[in-house]
């Protein structure tokens, strides 16, 4: 295991819980210190948020089956993603 480095900008615009970014590319559901999705209607602080999706990101990548945050391309196509139902962050 090594280190990933992930920038903290954005990562507070998508909702931890759902994974939805606003619609709108030039609105987001920050306001502020605050955050409220949209879509499920998660709402508490903008940071706390970020944090939570910096973890899924981090607990994803250490998985020892690998990530499946991109999917491998062979010959040209895209191969089918495992599909996994949720990813648990809390």
């Amino acid at each position: 295991m090594g280190v990933l480095p992930i920038e903290a900008v954005y990562t507070s615009q998508t909702c931890h819980q759902c994974l939805h970014i606003h619609p709108n590319p030039d609105t987001s559901y920050r306001k502020g210190k605050g955050f409220k999705c949209g879509h499920c209607g998660w709402q508490g602080d903008a940071d706390f948020n970020g944090a939570m999706n910096i973890k899924a990101i981090g607990a994803l990548v250490n998985r020892p089956e690998g990530s499946w945050l991109s999917c491998e391309i062979t010959g040209g196509l895209l191969k089918t993603c495992p599909v996994r139902d949720s990813v648990s962050v809390g």
